[in-house]
């Protein structure tokens, strides 16, 4: 049930080897498009199954192939154990972010329609391809999360409630009217190329281990909770900015 984790500079080593990692700038909302006019589907939001727990990079790198088995079960057990604490609290974290996009998307928008999530998956790491098409659209939203839980920078750091959001608008023939990239923890940025907004994680919900996670229930619930607060609060404020229209020519 629960999937192999590693730390994430691991990943992000191999993404630097075999390419695939490029840098992808940030796009102001389009000033012609007036979402206030237009109606806007909702594409269901991607969201890992289970929270995370992780390490950026981890001394058992340095162990080679055995420190890197090792790690990933100590690791696969805390992810274990967080969604055992998510469930004893009845935080549904896939509920509470995907309700705030649609929320956020119904003050953006003239008029919302949301797509139903059995037809194109929820648990998604990527853009939704091909977008159904949907009668009297205007606009899609497509906003689908990476990481969320709680990462530390390393062995000896604090985990702290840690976000990774992308989010674009496409116009009815595809074309892009916005992107953005919003990070709930700069260091989630291990290979510097995002160049969209970094919040660093409100102090007061740092664990100094898995078993201070365990230990208060609560207080780790509401981090996360503010940790999708934040970073939902950032993509409306953003949807409420445009480019000028000198820029969007």
């Amino acid at each position: 049930m629960y999937g192999k984790s590693r730390p994430l500079f691991a990943a992000a080593f191999a993404c630097l080897l075999f390419g695939g990692c490029a840098s992808v700038p940030q796009q102001k909302l389009d000033a012609r498009a007036d979402l206030k006019s237009k109606t806007v589907v909702v594409m269901p939001v991607g969201i890992p199954k289970d929270a995370t727990v992780n390490l950026v990079s981890s001394s058992a790198d340095s162990f080679g192939a055995v420190g890197a088995l090792i790690e990933g079960g100590i690791l696969a057990k805390h992810v274990k154990d967080l969604a055992g604490l998510l469930e004893s609290q009845k935080f549904d974290f896939h509920a509470e972010v995907s309700n705030d996009v649609v929320q956020t998307a119904q003050k953006s928008a003239a008029k919302i329609v949301v797509v139903d999530s059995t037809n194109v998956g929820a648990e998604r790491t990527k853009w939704v391809s091909p977008v159904p098409v949907t009668s009297g659209a205007d606009a899609y939203l497509d906003v689908y999360l990476t990481t969320f839980g709680y990462v530390a920078k390393g062995d000896k750091f604090p985990y702290v409630p840690s976000v990774d959001l992308w989010a674009r608008i496409t116009d009815a023939s595809g074309k892009q009217l916005f992107l953005t990239h919003i990070l709930y923890n700069p260091d989630l940025d291990y290979i510097r190329t995002s160049q969209g907004p970094k919040i660093t994680p409100d102090a007061q919900y740092q664990f100094a281990s898995m078993d201070a996670i365990k230990a208060n229930p609560e207080k780790a619930v509401a981090g996360l909770k503010a940790a999708i607060s934040v970073v939902i609060r950032e993509l409306s404020d953003e949807l409420q900015q445009t480019a000028s229209v000198a820029q969007a020519n």
